[in-house]
């Protein structure tokens, strides 16, 4: 049986930035060397990104966070990870082809 990796990676676009400064974050899926890239619609401070470990520092003035009781910040990225993992497993689709969908849709495929 072949496997693929899949590799999620997440960037800023410095070239732009809002008002308040705050650059958009991309995400780039690749999947048996095919890439795709797309926006996430966040926004967020250059200042506090860690490049590195492609996350936020300090999300305290961040308009788009996702909270937690047992202080996990990144529960959204861990579970859309595995949502589309589900969803590819489930439907046959590739990543590419999920990432044309709507995330219901990917939801749905998900068995969700």
């Amino acid at each position: 049986m072949t496997t693929f990796k899949l590799h999620i990676r997440f960037n800023l676009v410095m070239a732009r930035t809002n008002k308040k400064g705050f650059s958009s974050v991309k995400c780039r899926l690749t999947y048996n060397k095919n890439r795709k890239d797309f926006s996430t619609g966040i926004t967020v401070n250059p200042d506090h990104w860690d490049p590195k470990k492609q996350r936020l520092l300090d999300q305290s003035d961040q308009e788009e966070t996702i909270e937690h009781p047992d202080g996990r910040t990144y529960i959204g990225y861990r579970t859309g990870n595995f949502l589309a993992r589900q969803a590819m497993k489930k439907s046959g689709k590739s990543i590419l082809e999920l990432s044309n969908l709507m995330p219901k849709e990917i939801i749905k495929l998900a068995g969700y």
